[in-house]
């Protein structure tokens, strides 16, 4: 009876490995698993903080929930290597396979209201904000069902090779949009039609959009990776190590959200007042400096706001030099001066001593 039982336990042992190479095409680790989880929480909650600290603005707000989708898939992950399911390796790929393609959404919304703070008028469509999001956002989920579809036909044996060619086609084609994307942003950061300065940041355009290279260039080498790993699938060959996965995209997905909780330190906040100036915008960027990270734009006529009672300073009285926060500021003038007016002028060389 023991023997039996023992026979049947290292049968469905085997059976299990079996499943998992059929699935992953190698012996996956656990102890990475671990890794990728913890990882992942870290940076969901890191997120979380920065987006709701920074007050970012509304569109970041998808970038958390994209870093939680992230963690679930490596929680699947660990599931199918404890518990092998063809239902449960599909939900881990397509939600590894999704999250990463929506977090490029989130880069082309950071160029969108880049060109929006601008208030270009033109008819070109790379000018116009809300024509070029929907370009880039249409052709993204485009490219994500198509990833999607091909990913659920992956636990199916009879049309596995359909999947690999379908999730092969949808990452190829988001290749040509990173490339599209890649001309627009560079194009971009050379137009200083674009700039934009917000007080307590050096530069805040440029420095932006150096943070989107990063994350555009570790997703594009994720999308690169991902492409040859269904390349080599399709024709029926397989990749039989591990270690690129986490390399390749783990780690760039990883480097993506840790970028994403910088990136809002470069954006006004939604509650911030804006004051635009085509010309003196420095001069009012020195009259402000009790109230940091106001945003100046370049490109529409001055706009001067009140200053709040609470920023401004007094004169103190009874010291002639002091400042009183959070006060009115009032002026004292010097006692004891007497002013006489200089004389009318006659065209002749002044004769006083």
């Amino acid at each position: 009876m023991s023997t039996n039982s023992t026979d049947s336990s290292i049968s469905n042992e085997e059976t299990d490995k079996m499943m998992i190479y059929y699935m992953f095409h190698y012996s996956p680790s656990i102890s990475l698993t671990y890794v990728g989880i913890a990882v992942f929480a870290v940076l969901t909650a890191f997120l979380i903080h920065r987006i709701h600290r920074l007050n970012a603005p509304a569109f970041m707000i998808k970038v958390p929930t994209l870093a939680i989708l992230e963690l679930v898939g490596f929680v699947l992950r660990y599931e199918v290597i404890k518990n092998p399911s063809t239902g449960t390796y599909t939900g881990m790929t397509v939600l590894l396979l999704i999250s990463a393609n929506l977090l490029s959404v989130t880069n082309y919304n950071c160029l969108v209201h880049i060109i929006k703070l601008a208030k270009i008028q033109s008819e070109k469509f790379y000018y116009q904000p809300d024509l070029l999001s929907k370009i880039l956002s249409i052709s993204t989920l485009g490219t994500s069902i198509l990833q999607a579809a091909g990913s659920g036909m992956l636990s199916n044996a009879s049309t596995r090779t359909a999947g690999f060619a379908l999730v092969f086609l949808g990452l190829a084609l988001q290749f040509l949009v990173f490339m599209a994307y890649f001309v627009i942003l560079n194009y971009v950061q050379r137009n200083r039609m674009f700039d934009y300065v917000v007080y307590g940041q050096s530069h805040p355009k440029q420095n932006l959009i150096y943070l989107l290279y990063i994350t555009t260039s570790a997703l594009l080498i994720r999308n690169v990776y991902r492409i040859v790993q269904y390349g080599f699938n399709v024709n029926n060959e397989i990749v039989p190590v591990e270690w690129p996965f986490y390399i390749f995209d783990a780690l760039m997905v990883a480097i993506c959200f840790a970028v994403f909780g910088l990136i809002p330190l470069f954006f006004p906040t939604e509650t911030k007042d804006v004051i635009e100036d085509s010309s003196g915008h420095t001069h009012e960027q020195a009259n402000q400096q009790s109230r940091p990270n106001q945003l100046y734009s370049l490109n529409e006529p001055k706009r001067v706001h009140s200053y709040p009672r609470s920023q401004l300073h007094q004169y103190d009285p009874e010291q002639s030099n002091a400042y009183v926060p959070n006060q009115p500021y009032l002026y004292k003038p010097e006692e004891n001066f007497s002013y006489s007016p200089a004389p009318p002028y006659s065209g002749k060389p002044d004769q006083r001593n």
